[in-house]
């Protein structure tokens, strides 16, 4: 899901970069597959971040709840 969100960003970047300078929207169509490509990069990216500050403040909630006992009464 994280690449095609960053894909579809990617080309709307792209194309909105083509409309504000008042170019044919479809103009070099290899930009738009290196916005498309870099985009789903970054949303992979994310998305693998994203798990890892999950799982870590999970763990680290776990820990503290070992140590004190306060966390989820």
């Amino acid at each position: 899901m994280g690449f095609l969100a960053g894909a579809v960003t990617g080309l709307a970047v792209q194309l909105y970069s083509n409309g504000i300078r008042r170019l044919p929207l479809m103009k070099n169509p290899w930009e738009h597959l290196i916005a498309v490509g870099i985009g789903g990069a970054i949303g992979v990216k994310y998305t693998e971040w994203e798990n890892n500050q999950r799982e870590d403040l999970e763990n680290t909630l776990k820990s503290l709840n070992k140590s004190t006992g306060l966390i989820g009464k």
